[in-house]
């Protein structure tokens, strides 16, 4: 992809103004902070399991990702480089969902590793999807956004055999976090709207973190 292609392609939000965009860049560094510190001890637990270490770093990684993308993105001036950052900031959000699902469903057994597949191709396809029709399906964006994030209904009863309440109860609370800080992103009238958003974000995967701790 060329700097024609980026700067044709991919448009700066215009009711975002730059105070706005940098709290939300500050926001996503404390984000960056508390996700390094909270994988760290996660890491050095799994080091002794070849397959929790796997698990661990990919979620680690998947979440340090976003916030640092999201960071540098909001931090970035309007330039081609911030165009690039806008571009990455809305891919790495499905692999935030399908690395937070990888903890969550690795206990599950073979309703896990197929949970986990489906979760991944979903994430793989909507990327494509992104590159090949960029803001063409925002609505459809969205949708997939909370339609990844809730799949996991569909495997309730085996989740449920491997969680535990107080986990379930954490996960759901990130879940419905992430979920009621959609109203504020798409309410770009409200006033810092987009500020907001991401602090529902933090929220969500913190909740989401306490979640997988108690594994």
């Amino acid at each position: 992809m060329s700097k024609i292609w980026f700067e044709t392609r991919i448009a700066l939000p215009e009711r975002i103004s730059r105070s706005e965009d940098v709290m939300c860049s500050f926001a996503h560094v404390f984000g960056l902070g508390m996700a390094l510190s909270a994988a760290i001890p996660l890491v050095f637990e799994a080091v002794g399991s070849r397959r929790d270490l796997w698990v661990v770093l990919v979620y680690s990684l998947s979440i340090c990702l976003v916030f640092a993308v999201s960071a540098i993105y909001h931090g970035l001036s309007p330039s081609t480089a911030k165009r690039v950052f806008r571009f990455i900031d809305h891919n790495v959000i499905y692999v935030l969902i399908a690395g937070t699902y990888t903890p969550y469903v690795s206990e599950m057994g073979n309703s896990g590793r197929s949970l986990l597949i489906i979760i991944w191709m979903l994430a793989a396809v909507n990327i494509v999807v992104n590159i090949l029709f960029w803001n063409r399906f925002k609505i459809f964006h969205l949708f997939s956004y909370l339609c990844m994030g809730w799949f996991i209904v569909f495997f309730w009863k085996d989740l449920r055999l491997v969680a535990s309440l107080r986990q379930i109860w954490w996960m759901l609370t990130g879940g419905f976090l992430y979920t009621m800080g959609v109203f504020f992103y798409v309410k770009m009238s409200i006033p810092w709207a987009h500020f907001i958003w991401h602090l529902f974000v933090i929220g969500g995967a913190a909740g989401l973190h306490v979640g997988i701790t108690l594994r």
